[in-house]
């Protein structure tokens, strides 16, 4: 499951986004779906009303995913008919979408926006028609001052979206006071005001805008990319919820200095050597191609694009039961052939226009009909029906900084060398829980490449970095700042890589805490939270891994200039989970069983290596347990339910639900503790015992 969160002044037409902060995507309202190539909305509408033509309901949950804010955008439009008494085609619809958005996303988005628009007082249509008017005239002059950035401009904007995120709150529309509350704190937010930035407001829009997401549980990337800068801005001391967070930040990072002219890089497109040839802080990049970006396409005929690929024209054409063609130009006819059997391929072909067109390439596979998904055997070869290409960055871009050669690798395969991250909600991941993918950048002769920075050290001085013309240039900064030291203190298996991200100044800034392979890396001094790593062991079919993510109690740091900070993570593993107990059974949620380091950070997606903990219980207060009860796994992928559901393939990434009997008095609780002795990741795991 895959949704991308792009950038904070592209994020109303994200296919003009040109890869800035990757904080915020804003989905488009209906009346300015226009900007939308229109046949993502009609591709869209088509293959939903083919799919439920033959109830297909695991192919309409994965053009939910596929097509999120198309989704979004149709769900508005069926909606929207049903105060004039709606149809058996538009109620049929939303049920299939509101099952959908279930499986799809753990949201009850639909069924809110159905329950809305079912009941809706007729004044409250009119005034709604008022707002949305005013949304959309005002959201044209926002979108004509993403380039002028004009503070004035953003002034006036800020105060009108927080009047519209009011209004839209009393009409209980929570879905558009969200938007613009986003829009409001992206008006005063640091990227578009930079020195000017009101911070306190922002955050406190921010805050508004998460709460009305959670009230109509809107739940994708867009929403846990405001969610995650609210909680930013809290940490740093902002805004009004900031008081109640331990240990926020009351003061400002050091700031760098610029310390002389820019100087601009002139690079050339290069193919990666090969697959291996630089370890680079991506969660994808080892044999498990089933695991990668895909793009997906049905019947012959049809067609589909890179998930993150943005502003080109790009598409892949089915144009046979086992061929493929790329279409460059938009004209939907092929341009050039792309190897569809066979072993793994590298393609190489040209994206963007004018003085932005560049070279790009990906690594391509496909599926077999014998392929290990957690070691199920499973079928992932094309048939008639569908047909899905598993591709990997192969593109980089090379120059010279500093007298110091420097690669600068799309690993985000978003088309742009050396933008900001890009996240997404992949399958396995918790709902809500987004993974990001990141550019890396080699430096010299180094065969790791650091995650792509903001501020790095080329060749021993400090710039500040930035992409021109899609990474055909690079612009350098040379730039003074304080510096100090982290070292990570990893019990167990060291991972690839961990990677801080700063905050303040250095929000845009990434570093790998094995860069040094296990020795002190120096960065600017200031604050530093996790933002994700990457632990594998094993080699080849035979690797286990798992994604590195902060966890509620996961601290941030503090580098002082001069100093070094020690980060200890890692074991003692433990769990958490979630347990309910109800007419005498207690029962723990499989989908919640989590694996916890010593600070906190949780290990998601793991891969060979899920956890199948055993169970015990306790009455509370009380030491003597239970017998140990094993939880159990999805054993086949092709096993279908009662109702006809197959497994997704997400829950592979966690044990099933376990239920024990528990004979309890009135007043008597409980309490629960897993145990999984020997993990093929982590070793011993022992949880706490929860209650």
């Amino acid at each position: 499951m895959k949704i991308l969160s792009t950038s904070l002044l592209a994020l109303a037409f994200p296919a003009l986004a040109h890869g800035s902060a990757a904080w915020v995507l804003e989905p488009q309202p209906a009346a300015l779906r226009t900007q939308v190539p229109v046949d993502k909305d009609a591709e869209f509408r088509t293959k939903f009303r083919q799919a439920l033509e033959i109830n297909a309901k695991e192919e309409i949950a994965k053009l939910v995913r596929a097509y999120n804010e198309q989704g979004v955008a149709y769900v508005i439009d069926l909606c929207a008919l049903l105060p004039s008494g709606g149809s058996e085609r538009v109620e049929k619809e939303l049920a299939a979408l509101r099952e959908a958005w279930k499986t799809a996303f753990k949201s009850a988005f639909v069924e809110r926006m159905y329950n809305y628009f079912s009941l809706i007082d007729p004044r409250a249509l009119k005034e709604l028609d008022r707002l949305n008017k005013e949304y959309n005239t005002s959201y044209k002059k926002f979108d004509e001052n993403r380039v002028a950035k004009d503070s004035g401009v953003y002034d006036l904007l800020a105060e009108r979206f927080e009047f519209l995120g009011k209004g839209y709150e009393e009409q209980g529309y929570q879905l558009f006071a969200a938007r613009s509350y986003n829009i409001a704190a992206v008006c005063l937010d640091s990227e578009a005001r930079a020195g000017a930035a009101d911070l306190n407001r922002a955050a406190d829009n921010f805050g508004a805008c998460v709460r009305a997401n959670q009230a109509f549980d809107i739940t994708d990337s867009w929403a846990m990319s405001v969610k995650a800068r609210f909680e930013s801005l809290t940490r740093e001391g902002k805004g009004a919820a900031a008081a109640s967070v331990p240990g926020a930040s009351k003061a400002p990072s050091t700031e760098p200095v610029v310390a002389a002219p820019a100087i601009t890089a002139a690079m050339r497109f290069e193919a990666l050597p090969s697959f291996d040839t630089y370890l680079r802080p991506n969660y994808f990049l080892d044999d498990f191609h089933i695991l990668w970006p895909q793009v997906y396409l049905q019947e012959k005929g049809t067609s589909g694009a890179f998930q993150a690929l943005e502003g080109t024209k790009v598409k892949l054409l089915r144009i046979g039961a086992a061929a493929l063609s790329l279409d460059l130009d938009g004209d939907g006819k092929g341009d050039q052939e792309v190897p569809a059997k066979g072993n793994r391929t590298l393609v190489q072909f040209a994206i963007g226009e004018g003085d932005e067109k560049r070279d790009w390439a990906v690594v391509t596979e496909v599926g077999t009909d014998k392929e290990s998904y957690q070691g199920l055997q499973v079928n992932y070869q094309a048939n008639d029906q569908q047909f899905q290409l598993y591709v990997m960055s192969g593109a980089s871009m090379v120059g010279t900084v500093n007298e110091t050669p420097v690669r600068v690798i799309d690993d985000n395969m978003d088309g742009f060398y050396g933008s900001q991250p890009k996240q997404w909600q992949y399958a396995g991941l918790p709902a809500g829980t987004l993974q990001s993918d990141i550019d890396s950048i080699v430096v010299g002769s180094e065969k790791r490449a650091r995650p792509w920075s903001e501020y790095c050290d080329v060749g021993g001085s400090w710039f500040k970095i930035q992409p021109l013309k899609g990474g055909r240039e690079l612009l350098a900064e040379p730039t003074t700042l304080e510096t100090g030291k982290l070292k990570l203190e990893y019990k167990g298996d060291a991972p690839d890589c961990l990677i801080v991200q700063g905050q303040g100044p250095y929000e845009r800034s990434f570093f790998d805490l094995q860069q040094n392979g296990g020795a002190e890396v120096t960065l600017p001094a200031g604050k530093y939270q996790l933002y994700f790593g990457i632990l594998r062991k094993g080699k080849k079919l035979q690797m286990s891994k798992a994604l590195i993510l902060p966890g509620k109690r996961t601290p941030s740091w503090t580098v002082t200039a001069g100093e070094t900070t020690t980060i200890p993570m890692g074991a003692p593993y433990g769990f958490e989970f979630d347990m309910t107990v109800k007419d005498n059974q207690l029962t723990v949620q499989g989908a919640s069983v989590t694996v916890i380091g010593s600070q906190g950070e949780r290990y998601e997606r793991p891969w060979n290596c899920v956890p199948r903990p055993e169970l015990l219980w306790r009455k509370a207060g009380t030491k003597r347990a239970s017998k140990p009860e094993r939880f159990g796994i999805i054993e086949d992928l092709n096993a279908a339910d009662e109702e006809g559901r197959r497994p997704d393939p997400g829950d592979t990434f966690h044990p099933l639900d376990l239920s024990v009997e528990v004979k309890l008095k009135e007043g008597e609780g409980v309490e629960a503790q897993l145990i999984d002795k020997k993990n093929k990741l982590f070793g011993a795991i022992e949880s706490a015992w929860h209650n």
